[in-house]
């Protein structure tokens, strides 16, 4: 695995081990250029235990939610 995504994967588990809502979790959306890429999925999948879902438009929620929290 690439050093880079090495680091992901451990982004991921550290963000997993010191969440607080972690039970809560249902399921994970890949949004944007990375969502794409089958070993970034991958990745987060095994890091976070649970399939990644790709349910929105990957580049068109991006620009939604920066429109919905614009200052």
């Amino acid at each position: 695995m690439p050093q880079s995504l090495g680091k992901s994967g451990n982004f991921s588990s550290k963000a997993r081990s010191n969440s607080r809502i972690w039970g809560d979790l249902s399921s994970i959306e890949m949004i944007g250029g990375g969502s794409r890429v089958p070993i970034f999925i991958r990745t987060v999948s095994e890091a976070f235990g649970m399939e990644t879902q790709r349910t929105l438009n990957s580049s068109e929620c991006i620009a939604r939610g920066a429109g919905l929290f614009q200052p």
